[in-house]
């Protein structure tokens, strides 16, 4: 079941090759923890199990945190925690990851694979509406620190940003990087300097600044 869930996830137009991925690169190669927090996810919420992020989109986050040595990420998004925990996971011991997500429960249903994989010291909860979490985070960042010195190197969101991703982006030093994704048809994305996305199809796209 939980592979079938990433097989229609998947853009990939080969199904060969989308389970030669699978089998032979990014199930042997995922995380114990997250092997179990991916099956508990499409056991409570069936087809909606569909939102969590596929084992090979894993392991593509972790090796960008690594490449960039990140230690401070932001998700907006969190539903079950698959990437919070990819994320945990890759970053150093004295990483720190900001998650905002309103719904707690969906939360709180990854969180022993978070508390056995030993890394729910670096996270950060907060449950709270997107938008409102982000106007308060920059505010603080604004407070806190100029544009340029800002710590946070990564930001991961299934969210809607409009306004707010723009203004994320003035906050966050030139050299990071946003990973934003598109979840089904619930959310419109606006890229960069792109057309919003408007089909029903998935989409992930690394936005650099």
């Amino acid at each position: 079941m939980a592979e079938n869930l990433e097989e229609e996830k998947n853009i990939l137009k080969s199904q060969a090759l989308l389970e030669y991925i699978l089998e032979k690169n990014a199930y042997p190669r995922e995380h114990e923890q997250l092997k179990r927090l991916r099956e508990a996810t499409v056991k409570k919420y069936k087809e909606l199990g569909i939102l969590g992020v596929p084992a090979d989109e894993g392991l593509l986050l972790s090796m960008f945190l690594k490449v960039m040595n990140a230690k401070n990420t932001l998700e907006v998004g969190v539903f079950t925690g698959y990437s919070l925990l990819a994320t945990a996971l890759a970053l150093p011991a004295d990483g720190k990851i900001t998650a905002i997500d309103i719904d707690r429960e969906a939360y709180e249903v990854g969180l022993p694979f978070i508390r056995a994989a030993g890394v729910e010291h670096k996270i950060n909860f907060i449950q709270s509406d997107g938008v409102a979490a982000l106007n308060e985070l920059i505010n603080d960042m604004l407070n806190r620190c100029s544009i340029h010195n800002h710590k946070t190197e990564f930001c991961g969101t299934d969210a809607q940003f409009t306004t707010k991703k723009q203004s994320f982006v003035d906050t966050t030093r030139p050299t990071s990087f946003a990973y934003l994704c598109q979840f089904l048809s619930f959310y419109k994305l606006f890229m960069h300097g792109a057309e919003p996305i408007t089909n029903g199809n998935n989409h992930c796209r690394l936005q650099s600044f």
